[in-house]
C-alpha cells in the first residue's frame, strides 16, 4: 500500500520493507514522503492519549500485509482477517473523542466507550485508497460521504466511490480525503462534528489511530477479505498544458507527481509569461472486493462489492512569488551604479491540484496564480531558497524601475 502526502505524492512502501518483514504494512507519516520543494523533516508530533481508549499514534498505522493479498487468479490465497481501531484527531484527542457511527445516521465524535460503532474495520482497498466499515446484524456497513461538503454518515457498502477514502501523509499526520470528492477531506471536531470539507492543515483533519485488540467483553463478528482485484481502465494520452503567470511578478512553479512524490517539472515563469509542459493522466480504474463476516452464531456471509474508481488528479502544483525585497542604494558616489544590489525573496501563493482524467484537456492553459491564490492555503507550503544565482543580469536601477512601472522616457 502507498501512502501520499497531501499537497504532494506518495511513496510506495517496498515490499522488502522491514515492517512487512514484522508481518504488518506500516503507514509511515514521515519525512521521506515529503516531496515538496523543502527537504527538510516535518515537525516530530507526540503521541497523545484518549482517556478510556488508550495511546492514538500520529506517525503510523499498522494494518497487516494479508489484509491487502495481491490476487491471481490461479493462485487463490486463504480469507485474511481484517483488525479493528479506533480514529480520532489532533483536535477532537484533546477532548477525549474517537470516531463513532452506527448504521443510516451521521457519523459522530463521541466519548470514548465499549461501543461497537468505535472499532473501526480500515480495509485497504488498491495503493493508498482504504475503505472504513462497521458491521451491523451480520451486514458491512462503510463510512461515505454526503456531498462535497457537510455530514459524513454511514451506508451499507457498496460500489460507490463515496465510501472509499485515499490515505495522505501530512507533516507528521495522516489525512483521509475524499476519492468521490477531490479537495474535500474528512474533519473530526473537538465539537463532535464529522464532516466533509476543503482540504486544509487543519488539526480535525489529523488523523490518528490505535489498534490494541478490543476488550473481550465487546464481542465483535470477525470480517475476512477473500478477494482484493484492480482494473484498471484503459490509459489516456499524455497532453500538453500551458502554464501561465498573469502576475506582475516573477513565480516559481513546481508540478509533483503525487504518486511518487517527485518534483516532475521547475518553471520559472517571468511576469506576463508562459510555458507549455507535458503530463500524464489517469483514467480509473474498477476494485473487486469480496469480504466474508461470521456472525456470533457461526453463520458466514459473503459479499462482494465492485466500485468504479474515478479518475484522480495525478499533479499538485506549488506557486511561489518572487518579489523584491531589498534595494541597496549608494548614496557616497563612489559606486559607478546608483542601485548597487538588490535583493529578491520568495513567498508561497498557494498550492492546487490539476484536473483529472478527461477534464485534463489537450492544450488547456492554466493560469497558476490565479489558481493558487484562490486556494487560500499559502501557509500550507514550505519556505524556499532562490538560487544564488538568482540575480538581475541587466542594470539593477532599470530593473526596479521597470519593476515599478515607471515609464522609459
Amino acid at each position: 500500500m502507498n501512502i501520499r502526502r497531501a499537497n504532494q505524492p506518495s511513496i510506495p512502501v517496498a515490499t522488502s520493507s522491514p515492517w512487512r518483514r514484522r508481518g504488518t504494512l506500516a503507514l509511515l507519516v514521515g519525512w521521506l514522503f515529503c516531496g515538496s520543494l523543502s527537504a527538510q523533516p516535518p515537525t516530530e508530533r507526540e503521541s497523545i492519549r484518549v482517556p478510556g481508549a488508550g495511546v492514538f499514534s500520529p506517525r503510523i498505522i499498522d494494518i497487516p500485509v494479508e489484509a491487502a493479498p495481491a490476487i491471481v487468479p490461479d493462485r487463490p490465497r486463504p480469507p485474511s482477517r481484517l483488525d479493528r481501531g479506533r480514529l480520532t484527531t489532533e483536535d477532537a484527542a484533546r477532548s477525549g473523542l474517537v470516531l463513532e457511527a452506527v448504521a443510516d445516521r451521521p457519523a459522530r465524535m463521541a466519548r470514548a466507550a465499549l461501543r461497537e460503532g468505535q472499532f473501526w474495520v480500515v480495509v485497504p482497498i488498491d495503493a493508498d485508497v482504504v475503505r472504513l466499515q462497521l458491521v451491523e446484524a451480520g451486514d458491512l456497513w462503510s463510512l461515505a460521504a454526503s456531498g462535497p461538503a457537510g455530514a459524513v454518515g454511514m451506508e451499507r457498502s457498496r460500489q460507490d466511490a463515496r465510501q472509499l477514502w485515499r490515505a495522505v501523509a501530512i507533516g507528521g499526520v495522516l489525512r483521509l480525503d475524499s476519492v468521490a470528492y477531490p479537495g474535500r477531506s474528512l474533519a473530526g471536531s473537538a465539537d463532535g462534528l464529522v464532516q466533509l470539507e476543503r482540504t486544509s492543515d487543519g488539526e480535525a483533519q489529523h488523523w490518528l489511530a490505535n489498534f490494541d485488540p478490543p476488550p473481550p467483553a465487546l464481542t465483535l463478528p470477525p470480517v475476512r477479505m477473500v478477494r482484493r482485484e484492480v482494473r484498471p481502465q484503459p490509459g489516456l494520452p499524455a497532453v500538453d498544458v500551458r502554464l501561465v503567470n498573469t502576475h506582475r511578478d516573477g513565480l516559481l512553479v513546481s508540478v509533483i507527481e503525487m504518486r511518487s512524490g517527485r518534483v516532475t517539472h521547475r518553471v520559472d515563469l517571468p511576469p506576463r509569461g508562459s510555458q507549455t509542459i507535458r503530463l500524464q493522466r489517469d483514467a480509473g480504474a474498477a476494485i473487486v472486493e469480496r469480504y466474508q463476516v461470521v456472525t456470533p452464531g457461526g453463520i458466514v456471509h459473503s459479499e462482494e462489492i465492485v466500485t468504479s474508481l474515478p479518475p484522480q488528479p495525478l499533479y499538485s502544483v506549488a506557486v511561489y512569488e518572487r518579489y523584491l525585497a531589498s534595494i541597496a542604494i549608494d548614496r557616497t558616489g563612489k559606486s559607478p551604479n546608483v542601485v548597487e544590489d538588490i535583493n529578491y525573496q520568495s513567498r508561497g501563493v498557494g498550492q492546487f491540484l490539476l484536473p483529472a482524467g478527461a477534464e485534463l484537456d489537450r492544450g488547456a492553459s492554466i493560469d497558476v496564480y490565479a489558481r493558487a491564490r484562490a486556494m487560500r492555503n499559502p501557509g500550507s507550503l514550505p519556505p524556499i531558497r532562490l538560487p544564488e544565482n538568482d540575480r538581475p543580469g541587466r542594470d539593477p536601477l532599470q530593473q526596479t524601475l521597470d519593476e515599478l512601472g515607471v515609464p522609459r522616457r
